[in-house]
């Protein structure tokens, strides 16, 4: 009867053990916690769109997505678009490139390309566990299909980045888009990045919109107040 206790606690421990080390293993904020993402980011405001772009460097790279965005040769950007324009604008990540110091045109990669190398990152191999709230948008219409919102639930690294990325859709005039653009660096440049360069389409004129955002430009980057970083790390994922 004793034996038999005891190996009913080493195969509980041992499960319990393994369920830890599954949950910890991808640790990530959900999508709605976008706006505390990072300490520094970028702000320009041109042809009726205001734009904040926060480039998600190592750290908050692996807080928002839970990656190692160097080892990737990925470049995380964060994108917060506000349409300030009469018309309604088409965005799409396909796009958007960055251009490197020595003058290379890097791309944005497709989105299960980004779920492929962060799977090899080699500590993406579980569910992330968290509390997600709805995370809708009004005025954007969609043009790719976007999972239902839903609360408590286990997200994979595949519902997370779908659920993160920049989605190609049409944003009406007075409302805002949001989303992550993976930029490829691998076998691209060694240099550092130098200007993100996005383009948007006015619908109604069938024109495009051009915004190249200088990264390498000190006065267009801005500081987050420290109070506020450190409450938002405070509230944030486990």
């Amino acid at each position: 009867m004793q034996m038999r206790r005891e190996l009913k606690w080493v195969v509980l421990s041992a499960i319990l053990s393994s369920s830890l080390q599954a949950c910890s293993t991808y640790r990530a904020a959900p999508p709605e916690q976008a706006d505390t993402v990072g300490a520094r980011y970028l702000e320009s405001s041109a042809e009726g769109l205001s734009l904040r772009l926060i480039p998600l460097a190592a750290p908050e790279a692996k807080t928002y997505l839970g990656i190692d965005s160097d080892g990737d040769k990925m470049l995380p950007v964060l994108v917060i678009l506000g349409n300030q324009r009469e018309a309604p604008i088409r965005i799409d990540g396909e796009w958007m490139s960055v251009t490197m110091r020595d003058g290379a045109n890097c791309g944005s990669l497709p989105i299960e390309t980004a779920i492929s190398r962060a799977h090899r990152d080699g500590s993406t191999d579980a569910v992330m566990v968290v509390s997600t709230l709805a995370f809708g948008i009004p005025g954007v219409i969609a043009t790719a299909t976007v999972s239902e919102s839903t609360t408590n639930v286990n997200r994979t690294l595949e519902e997370d980045y779908h659920a993160k990325k920049l989605q190609p859709a049409i944003v009406l005039a007075g409302s805002e888009a949001r989303g992550v653009i993976f930029f490829d660096l691998k076998g691209c440049s060694d240099s550092d990045p130098a200007t993100l360069k996005l383009r948007f389409t006015d619908l109604q004129s069938n024109t495009a919109v051009r915004s190249d955002i200088d990264l390498l430009d000190p006065d267009k980057w801005h500081q987050r107040e420290v109070a506020e970083v450190e409450g938002d790390e405070a509230g944030g994922a486990p």
